[in-house]
């Protein structure tokens, strides 16, 4: 892209990011319960989930209607209006912010930029499931609405599965006019970005500034995740992620009659049900992870009530939540709660013991040895136990939630050892990846316990001092972050995007390529090179299919299985090419990045077969046709 385009990618990001919220505000006038740069937060919440659930709402009430670039570029235009008249009226949206408040702009701002230095260097997204991720924008932005299946690309049924952040990539590659992959990318380490503030929020707001700009810069910069997920495609739980602590401070704030009177309650009210919608849309099993924060906070809510007339006033307002919120998702939630019941009460395909115990071994366990890499280093993890044990010791609420959390999250991460199919909705290596959110939650509360122990004469300078800690090692925490880089997640090299161009020009529609395959479950294979980015670059078919399995008939996946195992076989056994002919497979394409997973296609080896030709070569990059 030209720096032309990035900024006008840049300007629409910020656009879509900030502007529906920031009108949303003005409007209810509940800005003004928001202090300082949590007004800024609360908008961006705000935005985010504003589009999930308009293109929701949409496919069910005008399932035929479509939110053109027009229409969308019009709700835009009307909340910059309603912004900047906000602003001149009100001085709603201004930059007045105290100095610690710019400190935390700072680390925000490192941030940003450790993020698009990623993108930078490494322009397409990267491993298996951005393949998905990009067809699904780029369907949104083609055609305005969100789409019930994967075709043409897939013949996947989308019933099962979570739409909400194509909603939001999906305009922004209508209105910045730019192809699919770049919007995906951009607006997947926008949202990474703006990891920590949903921590920032909820540390400023009920435990201390100090605590919670280091919980924004352990969650942005100190942890590895989830800048780390750029190299892993994880953007739909991520965009979850982001507005789950802003849906729960709302809710706590809605739902609390000492937090929120008269008319900012039914706001507060709306806004949460909104919120809390939109972590479900986002990412159903996210929904499912947010659950146990939200009954534990709504405990404490009900435990400080006065009095009886004001915990009936709690429940009220929940329940007011709830039916909000419940409406909104309602038919997204039918349609998949009915697909996730019959996936897991009806037959799936017939698999051996030891393919079972493959498959069991691959999805659900993960040993201690994994937390490391998967979670936070071990002396994040030291901290975040010593903060554990300060906040237990001087009884922090805040703490003892958080913990309770990640209790909990670990219980629904691990409950498929019970052997009861409905139970296992994720597996736990989902549950590690989000430790950063309750292990920055407890640090940063804790800090503030600290602090609070110290003499009065020392805390300002011990305040200070912190500060600037965490501010000179947020540079190298940037750079670490911005080069976090695994190099074979990333499928997409220069010599392919020429090859993809010459195939788009030479090779029949109706194509179907052998490509480098990875088994990693023993029914389910994906690309492991730019081979598997065929459909989405040329419209030609590949022998794996997305990583939605979901929504899939029988027959094809029998298919798509035999002409995943035929391509393995081809890297060492050249009789598979018999078995490719006979399952429609006419072209072998060889990437560039090849197959970390084992030996891979070679173009020497398989033009030893006089059944095979080079058609097309580029660097690393060939492509060859089979004859019968």
């Amino acid at each position: 892209m030209t720096l032309q385009v990035e900024v006008r990618l840049f300007v629409t990001l910020v656009a879509v990011f900030v502007l529906p919220g920031s009108a949303a505000l003005i409007l209810s006038q509940t800005w003004r319960h928001w202090p300082g740069l949590q007004r800024f937060i609360a908008a961006v919440g705000l935005s985010i989930a504003f589009y999930p659930v308009l293109y929701y709402i949409m496919r069910f009430l005008l399932p035929q209607a479509v939110l053109s670039p027009a229409i969308v570029g019009s709700l835009l235009l009307l909340s910059i209006i309603i912004t900047v008249w906000g602003v001149w009226r009100y001085r709603a949206f201004t930059l007045r912010l105290s100095r610690t408040e710019w400190a935390a702009v700072g680390i925000l701002a490192l941030t940003f930029v450790s993020r698009f230095w990623f993108v930078y260097n490494h322009p397409y997204p990267a491993w298996s499931d951005s393949l998905h991720h990009t067809l699904l924008t780029q369907l949104v932005a083609e055609n305005g609405r969100l789409p019930h299946t994967l075709e043409p690309y897939f013949p996947n049924n989308l019933s099962m599965y979570h739409l909400g952040l194509y909603a939001v990539s999906g305009t922004v590659a209508m209105l910045a006019g730019v192809p699919a992959h770049n919007a995906l990318l951009w607006t997947a380490q926008f949202l990474n970005a703006l990891a920590g503030i949903g921590i920032y929020l909820v540390l400023d707001r009920y435990a201390g500034r100090t605590g919670a700009i280091l919980g924004l810069a352990l969650a942005s910069l100190f942890s590895a995740h989830p800048a780390l997920w750029a190299n892993w495609g994880r953007f739909t739980q991520l965009s979850s992620q982001i507005i789950l602590l802003i849906a729960w401070v709302f809710t706590i704030e809605g739902v609390t009659p000492s937090r929120s009177v008269g008319r900012a309650t039914a706001w507060l009210v709306f806004f949460s049900a909104l919120l809390t919608a939109a972590v479900f849309l986002f990412h159903f099993r996210v929904a499912v992870f947010y659950l146990p924060l939200l009954a534990a906070g709504l405990i404490t809510a009900l435990r400080d009530a006065e009095n009886r007339a004001r915990r009936l006033q709690v429940l009220e307002r929940l329940a007011a939540v709830s039916a909000a919120s419940l409406l909104i998702v309602l038919p997204a939630l039918w349609d998949a709660g009915t697909a996730y019941l019959a996936g897991r009460l009806g037959s799936g395909p017939a698999l051996s013991a030891e393919q079972a115990r493959q498959a069991r071994q691959n999805y659900y366990y993960f040993p201690l040895s994994t937390i490391p890499y998967l979670a936070a280093p071990l002396w994040l993890l030291a901290v975040g136990g010593l903060g554990a044990l300060l906040g237990l010791a001087r009884r922090n609420r805040l703490v003892i939630s958080s913990l309770v959390w990640l209790v909990l999250l670990v219980v629904i991460g691990n409950l498929y050892v019970l052997n009861i199919p409905i139970l296992n909705v994720t597996n736990f290596g989902a549950i590690l990846i989000m430790v950063y959110l309750p292990l920055a939650l407890v640090t940063g509360a804790a800090v503030e316990e600290l602090l609070a122990v110290l003499p009065w004469n020392a805390r300002l300078s011990a305040r200070r001092a912190l500060l600037l800690l965490i501010l000179f090692a947020a540079l190298p925490a940037a750079y670490a972050r911005a080069n976090s880089v695994e190099q074979s997640r990333h499928f997409i090299m220069p010599s392919d995007l020429e090859a993809m161009a010459w195939i788009e020009e030479n090779v029949p529609g109706d194509a179907t390529f052998a490509i480098n395959t990875y088994f990693w479950l023993p029914n389910f294979a994906h690309g492991t090179d730019a081979g598997y980015w065929i459909p989405y670059f040329t419209g030609r078919h590949i022998v794996t299919s997305s990583m939605l399995t979901d929504g899939l008939t029988t027959d094809y996946r029998r298919l798509v299985l035999s002409q995943s195992q035929a391509s393995e076989k081809l890297a060492t056994d050249l009789t598979a090419l018999d078995d490719l002919v006979d399952l429609d497979v006419d072209y072998v394409y060889i990437g560039a990045r090849g197959d970390f997973s084992g030996p891979g296609l070679n173009r020497d080896f398989l033009l030893q077969s006089e059944q095979v030709e080079l058609l097309y070569q580029s660097g690393a990059s060939a492509v060859l046709r089979i004859h019968p």
